[in-house]
């Protein structure tokens, strides 16, 4: 996104998402190193930890929330939303900006504070692969113990860790998007579950704005917060192994921005279903999650996940134009 700014007119759509790949990368790699090297967060008594943890991730949201907003009304005004002459404009929202935020965070803690230990990795693969900075010497967790590895560099290892970490970031996509998607489907067909999470204070935003997407009633964000950040993060890990500090906050960043894009409203081309091998989103049809959305909370049913898997599956898919 921030190559984006720079060069808004004369980019391809490939640049477009390369540019939001470099503000990803760049951003968790500022919060990995600031928890794992500046406060040594992952050594930290319990307390202590689940506070930095939550200031640390309300952080990481508060930011891909601004800049899409921003994105959406400023550098791509040109585009449509889909729903143009029903969707409020920027300030015009039923809850007041700030205190959205602050009611999301109030919700928000509890479970990031209560989870803190299954969010903050302790320990890093020991199958060792290239940093995608070229750090060389660094700390990693095999059986517990501490020991400095060096990450071998060329051209050949990079590109196998960047294949790595695009399937490691696509699985919990998939997974956020069938774990959320098969309780968001239970919430719509259970009216006792509807009530009870307060799903109905989400839905209050028909037309929503990119920040909207987590704004949710405390029972419905406590479980929805395990199924987009935890339950899929703990199932890619099992199947790919564990991963660093740095992998998780990417996992959890590409989650961030498909819910945020996904509320959005606007079809941005930095947007992409497969966010690292965006070439695949088309043909394995992930390339509809913001019209799906936005067709859900237009229509207050239909098309329940985040990314459109679950969708298909369930055969609920509903499309906005």
């Amino acid at each position: 996104m921030i190559c984006v700014v720079l060069l808004q007119s004369k980019m391809s759509g490939c640049a477009h998402i390369l540019g939001s790949l470099c503000f990803h990368a760049a951003l968790n790699a500022a919060l990995a190193f600031v928890l794992d090297k500046w406060i040594e967060v992952l050594d930290m008594p319990f307390v202590c930890k689940g506070c930095v943890g939550i200031a640390t991730m309300s952080l990481q949201y508060y930011i891909i929330a601004e800049v899409i907003d921003w994105l959406s009304h400023n550098l791509y005004s040109d585009i449509p939303f889909l729903n143009n002459d029903k969707r409020p404009q920027k300030t015009e929202t039923k809850t007041p900006k700030m205190r959205g935020y602050a009611i999301y965070f109030a919700r928000w803690a509890p479970a990031l504070f209560m989870w803190t230990d299954k969010w903050l990795v302790k320990k890093g693969r020991g199958d060792v692969l290239p940093s995608p900075f070229g750090l060389g010497d660094i700390e990693i967790f095999p059986n517990g113990q501490l020991v400095h590895a060096y990450i071998p560099s060329g051209p050949f290892m990079m590109a196998k860790y960047y294949l790595w970490l695009a399937a490691l970031v696509q699985l919990s996509l998939v997974g956020a998007d069938l774990f959320y998607g098969f309780f968001h489907h239970c919430q719509h067909s259970n009216r006792w579950l509807y009530r009870w999470t307060d799903h109905m204070y989400h839905h209050q935003f028909r037309y929503p704005l990119a920040r909207e997407g987590t704004w949710l009633g405390f029972g419905d964000l406590f479980v929805s917060s395990m199924c987009i950040g935890y339950f899929n993060v703990k199932a890619t890990s099992l199947l790919l192994g564990d991963i660093s500090l740095f992998e998780l906050l990417m996992c959890i960043s590409f989650v961030h921005e498909m819910n945020c894009c996904d509320h959005s409203g606007k079809v941005m081309p930095f947007h992409s279903g497969f966010p690292l091998l965006p070439f695949l989103s088309q043909p394995l049809g992930l390339n509809k999650s913001v019209e799906a959305h936005e067709a859900h909370h237009n229509f207050n049913k239909f098309s329940y996940g985040l990314l459109g898997v679950y969708d298909r599956i369930a055969g609920t898919a509903q499309y906005a134009t």
